[in-house]
């Protein structure tokens, strides 16, 4: 057999290997991801951020997962806050306010990525906002986060 055959026919056969392999390697991040017991909480509190909104409720704790559909201006005005707006497995649409003065950014979110963020929900008509996603320093209020690609915003 032609030796640029052979080679030919190695590379492609290494490069089916390699593509089943990190499919593989991705189910598995995806079926760990599903256990985590944060996500979880999520799933569970998609109920309670539900009944939240639709008893016209405020400062109610949360954690959830969803799809960024938005991203909003920054609020300038002290205290600073980076916006978007997710939707959530419930179908949702929520306005996460993310206080810059107290922490970090979120770098690089866009359009459709997915995030899981813990909060303060804050019922109004456009569907509520989750606030305090953020540690609190004076230790008077349950702590927050954001996170987006495995790193936690707090």
């Amino acid at each position: 057999m032609n030796r640029k055959v052979v080679y030919v026919v190695a590379v492609v056969a290494l490069m089916a290997l390699g593509c089943i392999g990190v499919k593989w390697i991705r189910q598995q991040a995806v079926v760990a991801a599903q256990n985590a017991p944060w996500r979880q909480l999520a799933k569970k509190d998609e109920q309670r951020l539900l009944e939240a909104y639709q008893k016209r409720q405020q400062h109610v704790q949360v954690a959830v997962t969803g799809r960024v559909i938005k991203l909003l201006p920054d609020h300038e005005n002290r205290p600073r806050h980076q916006r978007f707006l997710i939707e959530v497995g419930n179908g949702m649409t929520l306005q996460v306010a993310h206080n810059l003065d107290l922490a970090p950014r979120v770098p690089g979110l866009e359009y459709g990525n997915q995030i899981s963020a813990a909060g303060e929900y804050s019922w109004n008509e456009q569907g509520g906002v989750l606030l305090w996603t953020h540690r609190d320093k004076e230790g008077q209020h349950p702590d927050g986060w954001l996170e987006f690609n495995g790193v936690r915003y707090q």
